[in-house]
């Protein structure tokens, strides 16, 4: 009868770590998948950083283009009044 309960204990021992042998594999797997994620959302991460990067540094440009229209426009006003004011001087009335 000894015997017996040896041999059913160790059959019960054997189940057991069977299921905590495929639980352990079971939460491995998932968090292969986990880190596997995670590095991809770091690249995706990474790429809308340099294209923020990018959009910030084209903005600047921009805006410096815009000033220097800016300046630029104002002497073409500047010197279209200029001619405008010699035009009227030879103007015959």
């Amino acid at each position: 009868d000894l015997t017996r309960q040896v041999r059913l204990s160790t059959e019960e021992q054997a189940k057991g770590s069977k299921q905590i042998t495929q639980a352990v594999e079971h939460v491995t797997d998932r968090v292969q998948h986990i880190a596997s994620a995670v590095r991809e959302q770091r690249k995706g991460s990474e790429v809308i950083m340099r294209s923020a990067e990018e959009i910030q540094l084209v903005s600047k440009d921009s805006a410096s283009v815009a000033q220097q229209m800016s300046e630029i426009v104002g002497g073409l006003v500047t010197q279209a009044e200029t001619l405008r004011a010699e035009v009227n001087r030879f103007k015959v009335a």
